[in-house]
């Protein structure tokens, strides 16, 4: 094996000139690595300078600011700085180095997730954004207090908060390990630098701040994506050779329509299984729903819901997909993975990088800062809305009127606090395997849950707060069971993946190592013993399970106890489903305007004109019948 090794090396040196102008090269264990040169550094050192600039500006020279100033940008923000934002809050590490990984390994059917994202722009527009927008909160789970009582608001928040504690140190672990990579730096002095810079420009800057820092990294990340996928198709003659060779190789088989819950991602396990995904991480999301009301209509934020997803993330999703078909055409005949020159599928894009462009001044520093880029946007708007709820849930009640005035120092404490946690979770994370998987499975277990409990407040009028909170509870107490016993039958090698078949022809003396490594490589099912099937489950479908059983177990509870008494507001629940309800019965009690809430606060630091402002006068309103009725249900 050894001499297996020193033959690859030898091979790969003379394939890779020594002198390169810009990335110095150096192989550890048979895995290529690129060192950070000045241009690289003044890349990377632009990026941060811009972000804590735009930080510094909003939070210093800008007007001052109060919760709705800070959450929501007051709702004066464009629709295209808000639509970038998204994007890039969504466009992590895990979007642009797990996914071209798993394309590579699993092939290409993650690209139907475009058709769920379609699916989820047009129920999250009908069906879920009327009713954010008209009561125009500041934390989405204000909405459940209103809808339920404080006790399944509560809950919920505690779910959101274990959703965003379960993805941000995914999000910020592979951009740290990339860097780490490049430059030599200890991972465990990489994080806190960098996610420090990230903490305080979110923590003093507030919404605005993030989404303009958000719309130039994001512009930088596009950048590195663009540049990468353009070189590779160069090497391996074009985008229809790259399609030919992913066929031929059965990495295009997208219209698999068996249905089978246990089949990684075929077309049913991606329609409908990541559709509810990705409407749990959407529809009801603090973060997605903060950027959704920081416009100043309905029709603004409808076409911030559009943009966003059935277009911007379309168009990520695809570059990546695309990427990783490029990557497998350039290694069909000699897998990275098998021959030792990477340690795992996390290594294959960064490797691939390397291999096409290497020699390009600077671009690999791109690379990097497009990665990191990314995340930090994913990490900034995670910080910036478990900050809002946590505030309006926990923290806003124990403030008396002279505290409220300071509002925005809580808040950013908050930031603080909450992106100390997040930085000392990533420690844990480089033990763990399978990124794209655990990114998707761990928030899973509480994404469910939560578009349950919303979807049951928002379609079904009959439903209770019994039926919410213990529907909610049983629901993530189930999926909780669901994805510890899958992830730890997967640690014992009970449960292994089934990679698609890789080859290595094409490399040198692969007669030597070809055979032993891609045994290592290729993991078949039958191979496992007869374990419970529950928990071959593909990981997909843990947000859908989750919100089945929220529904189906609140709406059970709800019709076995008392029906809620006063009726449930009209406009708490969604208008595609006024024709099928008695509207004498659910009356509109709030008397707000769907396309435009005006909230004229332009002295917003005086409080007494936030009190008199019809916005507030309507939402105090709110507040105390949300109140009474809860202590009604509650006594």
């Amino acid at each position: 094996m050894e001499n297996s090794t020193s033959n690859i090396l030898q091979h790969v040196s003379t394939v890779l000139p020594s002198a390169t102008p810009i990335s110095t090269m150096n192989f550890t264990h048979g895995v290529e690595q690129f060192i950070f040169s000045w241009y690289d550094y003044v890349i990377f050192s632009f990026l941060l300078s811009v972000s804590l600039f735009v930080g510094i500006y909003f939070g210093c020279c800008g007007k001052k600011q109060n919760a709705r100033e800070y959450l929501l940008a007051g709702g004066k923000l464009k629709v295209l700085p808000v639509v970038i934002s998204s994007v890039a809050s969504h466009t992590s590490g895990l979007t642009l180095l797990a996914l071209p990984a798993e394309v590579y390994s699993f092939g290409a059917n993650y690209w139907l997730s475009a058709i769920s994202l379609w699916i989820v722009t047009f129920i999250t527009i009908y069906i879920y954004l009327p009713v954010f927008y008209k009561l125009q909160l500041t934390s989405t789970y204000e909405y459940l207090g209103l809808r339920f009582d404080k006790k399944t608001r509560k809950l919920a928040s505690v779910m959101f908060t274990i959703s965003v504690f379960s993805l941000v140190p995914i999000v910020t672990y592979i951009p740290s390990m990339a860097f780490s990579t490049a430059t030599g730096m200890n991972i465990r002095i990489v994080t806190p630098i960098i996610c420090g810079i990230c903490i305080f420009y979110t923590s003093i800057g507030g919404l605005k701040a993030l989404v303009w820092s958000d719309s130039l990294q994001f512009s930088l990340t596009m950048g590195a994506l663009l540049a990468i996928l353009g070189l590779g198709l160069n090497k391996v003659n074009g985008l229809s050779e790259a399609l030919k060779i992913a066929a031929d190789n059965g990495r295009l088989n997208l219209l698999d329509f068996q249905f089978d819950l246990t089949k990684r991602d075929c077309f049913w396990t991606m329609v409908i299984g990541f559709t509810i995904h990705w409407l749990s991480a959407t529809a009801v999301n603090q973060g997605c729903v903060q950027k959704f009301l920081a416009v100043g209509t309905l029709r603004e934020s409808k076409m911030v819901v559009f943009f966003y997803c059935a277009v911007g993330m379309v168009i990520v999703k695809t570059i990546s997909v695309l990427t990783g078909l490029v990557m497998y055409a350039k290694y069909s005949t000699c897998d990275p993975l098998s021959t030792g020159q990477v340690r795992h599928g996390n290594e294959m894009l960064p490797h691939f990088v390397l291999d096409v462009a290497g020699k390009v001044p600077g671009l690999p520093g791109l690379f990097i800062a497009g990665v990191f880029c990314a995340s930090l946007s994913s990490l900034s708007s995670n910080l910036n809305s478990l900050a809002g709820t946590l505030y309006e849930d926990f923290v806003k009640s124990r403030l008396n009127p002279k505290c409220m005035k300071k509002s925005s120092f809580f808040l950013k404490l908050l930031v603080v606090i909450v992106g100390t946690i997040g930085t000392a979770l990533v420690y844990g994370v480089e033990h763990l395997g399978g990124l794209l998987s655990l990114g998707i499975s761990a928030p899973g277990i509480a994404l469910g849950a939560l578009l349950g409990v919303f979807t049951l407040g928002i379609l079904f009028p009959r439903a209770n707060s019994e039926g919410a909170f213990y529907g909610s509870l049983i629901s993530i107490i189930t999926n909780m069971v669901l994805v510890f016993g899958a992830y730890y039958l997967k640690t014992q090698k009970v449960i292994r993946a089934v990679y698609k078949p890789v080859s290595v022809e094409g490399c040198l003396n692969n007669t030597t190592f070809g055979p032993v490594l891609m045994q290592s490589h290729i993991s078949p099912e039958e191979h496992s013993p007869i374990i419970l099937s529950v928990f071959k489950i593909s990981f997909y479908w843990y947000s859908c399970i989750g919100t089945c059983i929220c529904i189906c177990t609140g709406l059970l509870i709800s019709y076995l106890t008392k029906e809620q008494d006063p009726p449930v507001a009209r406009e708490l629940l969604s208008p595609a489903i006024y024709g099928f309800i008695d509207l004498e019965k659910y009356i509109d009690r709030m008397d707000l305007d769907y396309d435009k809430v005006s909230d004229d606060l332009d002295s917003e630091d005086k409080l007494l004109e936030r009190r008199l402002s019809k916005w507030e006068e309507n939402r105090q309103e709110r507040l105390r019948k949300a109140s009474y009725i809860s202590d009604q249900i509650e006594s």
